[in-house]
């Protein structure tokens, strides 16, 4: 059973439009797939051309958005912190590039703090939980007043006296390392 509607043509074949719904065509070597191998072996450059000319400057970036343009990266959420001295640092880093991407450089303290504290287990966890509970006010406002009361409470005090026990205690294979 035909149907008797016709199709728009496709904008990047330069064919008429073909009646929709028919199994048979008039033409039967004259399908899309052969007139695009027909133009691209005739030079691709010129069928691009074409695609260009016939997408308006207008349109193009909202084509370009559809199509993956620029979108926000996926970030991966910061780790837990478990009151590891070494690593408090690297996770406050962790949650200073995660705030970045989630458009919090400036301001939103209230929702750093909170984050953070969410994020905090084991010892770190009990520390925090009194404040948590608001048993105890804190001394902090500000993300900045937290991140220095974070480093006061976990940051290594004596930087250079847990490398030196770090290198007395290193092994290479079953060798201490020589000082």
């Amino acid at each position: 059973m035909a149907l008797t509607e016709e199709r728009a043509p496709s904008p990047t074949t330069l064919e008429p439009p073909s009646p929709s719904g028919l199994e048979e065509t008039e033409e039967p070597g004259r399908t899309r797939r052969n007139t695009l191998a027909a133009t691209a072996a005739q030079g691709g450059a010129r069928a691009m051309k074409t695609t260009l000319i016939l997408i308006p400057e207008h349109k193009r970036p909202s084509i370009a958005s559809l199509s993956g343009g620029t979108r926000n990266p996926k970030t991966k959420k910061p780790e837990v912190y478990r009151e590891e001295q070494h690593k408090l640092a690297g996770w406050l880093a962790q949650l200073i590039g995660y705030y970045s991407t989630v458009e919090w450089q400036n301001g939103h303290d209230k929702q750093k703090i909170l984050y953070s504290t969410i994020l905090q287990r084991d010892d770190a966890g009990t520390w925090i939980t009194p404040y948590a509970e608001e048993r105890i006010t804190p001394t902090w406002d500000t993300w900045a007043g937290f991140k220095a009361e974070l480093q006061r409470q976990f940051a290594v005090i004596d930087s250079k006296g847990e490398a030196t026990i770090k290198l007395e205690n290193m092994k290479q294979g079953k060798q201490w390392v020589p000082e």
